[in-house]
């Protein structure tokens, strides 16, 4: 009797363990998952932070192809932070509603709140991190019924570095 009591014990506890590890899978596919490169963090968002983005989406890409010369650098980074150019800004007194606005747009918003300029910020850092070699990827967005493109670049085989919306809009679990 001890025997069949101490079996339907265990067989119980595996049964409570297994079920446990079933709920964890299935409730939260995102949670914990490891984006190695690139396409990997576009599926992400398209799966998992798209209902935290409110309303934007991104409706897919385009690969555009390496850098392959200082030319194509330079013109890259005029273009990323040219005035037409959309990009993300955060103007509401406490950061957590954003807007996406042309870059000049946004900047004269956020002269007249006294904050920094985000973009000027990022343009000197990539200025300095960018190279030859990385990829060029069109990310098409929509932002309120409205289509757009952004031009992303991300390391070769590798992740994103710089998007001038994806990089700027975060999401909440």
């Amino acid at each position: 009797m001890m025997k069949v009591r101490s079996f339907l014990l265990v067989v119980s506890f595996l049964f409570s363990v297994c079920n446990l590890n079933a709920q964890k899978t299935i409730t939260d596919p995102c949670e914990g998952k490891v984006l190695s490169t690139w396409k990997e963090q576009i599926e992400f968002v398209k799966e998992c932070a798209e209902k935290s983005m409110k309303d934007l989406k991104l409706m897919g890409y385009k690969e555009l192809g390496e850098i392959s010369s200082q030319q194509q650098l330079d013109e890259y980074l005029k273009r990323s932070f040219a005035d037409d150019t959309k990009g993300a800004f955060y103007l509401n007194e406490t950061g957590t509603r954003y807007e996406i606005l042309p870059l000049k747009e946004g900047r004269e918003k956020e002269r007249s709140m006294r904050q920094k300029d985000t973009y000027d910020l990022i343009q000197q850092q990539l200025t300095k991190e960018l190279k030859i070699g990385m990829e060029l990827i069109e990310l098409q967005w929509e932002y309120k019924g409205k289509t757009f493109n952004s031009v992303a670049v991300a390391h070769k085989g590798g992740k994103f570095v710089y998007d001038p919306i994806g990089s700027l809009v975060l999401f909440e679990k």
